[in-house]
């Protein structure tokens, strides 16, 4: 699963329209550790 949110990070740090859900699984990354 950590590999994962690493991998949807990077996709998702492309695109900026994704930026709204970059920071959604920032914050889901920060809570599940």
């Amino acid at each position: 699963r950590d590999d994962n949110t690493k991998n949807n990070l990077s996709g998702q740090n492309l695109n900026t329209e994704e930026k709204p859900n970059l920071s959604k699984l920032e914050t889901q990354d920060k809570t599940e550790k």
